[in-house]
């Protein structure tokens, strides 16, 4: 038997600069667990729960998926969003690059610099499109 594992992002994780921060995780929705309507619940989720239990009636697993209120369900974010996280997103990467203690012991420390480089950069870079 093969068993193949996948995050929930599909093995195409969002970058870090276009993705939803908020409760969602650059998913679009997140669930949320009602037995009847919690307390703790925003007013948003409370009427987006009654929305679902009314939509699965008798039917219901106990989870409601709601769409993230920050994203509107798609997971991404503005342009001006992104733009205006550019600063912040360049800071962590070079403090990335510069304290990461993870090295490989055969590796130059140019190389293992250009590894953490492309991992803190490059492949956030790629994630723009998707």
């Amino acid at each position: 038997m093969d068993i193949g594992f996948v995050d929930r992002y599909g093995g195409n994780t969002p970058s870090w600069l276009r993705g939803c921060h908020g409760d969602c995780e650059a998913m679009g929705y997140y669930p949320v667990k009602f037995k009847e309507i919690q307390p703790g619940l925003t007013a948003y989720e409370v009427e987006q729960v009654k929305l679902q239990i009314e939509r699965q009636g008798k039917t219901s697993d106990g989870w409601c998926f709601i769409k993230c209120p920050d994203c509107h369900g798609t997971g991404r974010v503005s342009w001006l969003v992104t733009i205006a996280r550019i600063p912040q997103w360049f800071c962590k990467g070079v403090k990335f690059c510069f304290t990461s203690h993870a090295n490989r012991e055969d590796w130059s420390w140019w190389r293992n610099f250009k590894v953490r480089f492309v991992c803190a950069f490059v492949l956030d870079i790629k994630r723009l499109k998707n």
